[in-house]
């Protein structure tokens, strides 16, 4: 598998945890944006949730191996 490959699919399982955790934030409160989940602590009850605290974790554990193989493809490997 080529690194660009690897790119798209780690860009695909983003928007898929994304929609995951789009999703159990609105079990809690039905009117939660995407972009309100960039910050979660600003709705305690999502703060305080384990379950939410733990799948947006993976998320930004995805965005972080993203960011990292988009920099070495930025450098040419």
């Amino acid at each position: 598998m080529t690194l660009h490959k690897i790119d798209t699919l780690l860009h695909e399982m983003i928007e898929h945890q994304e929609r995951k955790v789009l999703e159990l934030a609105r079990l809690r409160n039905p009117h939660v944006t995407l972009d309100d989940l960039l910050n979660p602590h600003d709705f305690g009850h999502l703060a305080a949730d384990p379950i939410f605290q733990y799948e947006d974790g993976i998320t930004c554990g995805l965005r972080t191996a993203h960011a990292a193989l988009r920099r070495e493809l930025s450098n040419g490997v």
